[in-house]
């Protein structure tokens, strides 16, 4: 992904962080904190809302328009996924810096209320708990929440500026980067093993809460707590998009490349489609998750649409990229734009997999596990509580993207090491196996 389109995409989602922030904080601390003042929107809650959503989606809108002018795109396709990938990026960083930690708080709502309103049975102080728990699970699914919108309001926006037709700045240099497209194949790798890491940490957790609720909760009780299948759910369905979709983006491009290739890119591209199918195979057979996905899917309507659309729908995205005439010797700048690609979308992956919904129950569920089992009272009131929480996770956030970034140039080398043995193998100018 180049400078000119991560570049809109990252304003735009600085722009709506801060805008969304106000609304997310202040009503928030409004709802656990009886000595916070009600914003002075609050009467208006709902379309107070809408406004901030409604200017975020002006600002993705934007985006998307100046990345496909900037980015000097030419054909619907193009102006489509130029405008597609900044919005990306906004989404991402939304996530990363609001979305989450929104999510994560709002769930524990009910658990912060009781520092001021004390719980007087142990038994419901134990639903509350395990309400908490499961709503926030709901963390991972808001991954989607944030990006997919996004993506789709800047690709308006990349679409209709084509009444524009006009290229902005210097024009961009003719030929086809590898390096741009280095991060949908690293989001396969890193997807698969964050996926089977979490699956193996919710199963841990599902054990205890039903241990802790036979122990606990009588019977009689266990129908009022929040349903834990959310807890296996959100990852399961979660990790599989994250891998299975940047897996078939690659497809398309093997298969729109694949009459322009030499021995060489077809070797490549088979082994490539064949190892990635296996790596999606692999992740969700693990753990004996093929066994939950059908228990899973059973219970939910339409719920084959999250095994057949994202496969189309990333597939269709691959071939809409169309195949590369010529490749270029990357820059500086398509260096650091791989960069931040690589830091943004692997950072947020993993983030929203394997740290986020840890992060949440550490720092709102176990510090106030004392007054929900009348064993004593949090350290800290819920005002500090979320505040630190916030903090952290935006540092958490932050410092995951940087470490994807530096990781980064290690996967480029090592991509730029197999490409070199390909092409010394079969003797070819470009084995281009990452086309």
């Amino acid at each position: 992904m180049s400078l000119r389109l991560l570049i809109p995409g990252i304003i735009a989602g600085i722009i709506c962080r801060y805008v969304q922030i106000l609304p997310g904080w202040d009503g928030l601390l409004a709802k656990v904190d009886p000595a916070w003042p009600q914003p002075f929107w609050s009467k208006y809650e709902q379309t107070a809302y809408l406004l901030f959503i409604a200017f975020c989606a002006l600002v993705i809108f934007i985006a998307g328009w100046i990345a496909a002018r900037w980015n000097w795109a030419k054909s619907w396709q193009q102006n489509l996924l130029d405008g597609a990938s900044a919005g990306l990026v906004a989404g991402c960083i939304l996530y990363d810096f609001i979305g989450a930690k929104w999510v994560g708080a709002n769930s524990h709502i009910d658990v912060l209320q009781t520092f001021y309103i004390p719980v007087t049975d142990k038994n419901y102080g134990t639903l509350l708990l395990f309400d908490a728990i499961s709503n926030s699970a709901q963390i991972y699914l808001y991954v989607g929440v944030y990006t997919v919108p996004a993506a789709l309001i800047a690709g308006l926006g990349g679409l209709v500026s084509m009444l524009d037709n006009q290229g902005w700045g210097k024009p961009v240099e003719d030929g086809y980067n590898w390096l741009h497209r280095l991060p949908a194949y690293t989001l396969v790798f890193s997807g698969v093993v964050i996926t089977n890491i979490i699956l193996i940490l919710t199963s841990m957790l599902i054990q205890w809460m039903i241990d802790a609720t036979t122990n606990m909760i009588p019977l009689d009780d266990f129908h009022k707590m929040a349903s834990p299948l959310m807890i296996i759910f959100a990852p399961m369905i979660t990790g599989f998009l994250l891998t299975l979709f940047p897996a078939a983006i690659t497809w398309g491009w093997a298969s729109r490349a694949w009459k322009n290739q030499g021995i060489a890119g077809h070797i490549a591209s088979t082994l490539w489609i064949v190892t990635s199918l296996g790596l999606v195979a692999f992740a969700t057979n693990l753990q004996g998750s093929i066994d939950r996905y059908t228990i899973i899917f059973s219970m939910i309507q339409y719920s084959w649409l999250f095994l057949v659309a994202p496969p189309i729908i990333g597939f269709f995205i691959g071939r809409l990229a169309g195949s590369p005439a010529q490749t270029k010797k990357p820059s500086s700048a398509d260096w650091v734009g791989y960069m931040l690609a690589q830091g943004i979308l692997s950072g947020t992956q993993a983030f929203a997999l394997l740290l986020a919904y840890p992060l949440t129950l550490t720092f709102l569920t176990v510090s106030n596990i004392p007054q929900l089992t009348m064993s004593g009272i949090a350290e800290s009131t819920p005002y500090l509580q979320v505040e630190s929480f916030y903090t952290f996770m935006d540092s958490v956030a932050l410092g995951t993207i940087i470490a994807f970034a530096v990781f980064s140039l290690l996967v480029a080398e090592l991509a730029r090491l197999i490409r070199a043995i390909i092409h010394w193998a079969f003797r070819k100018d470009d084995p281009a196996p990452l086309a």
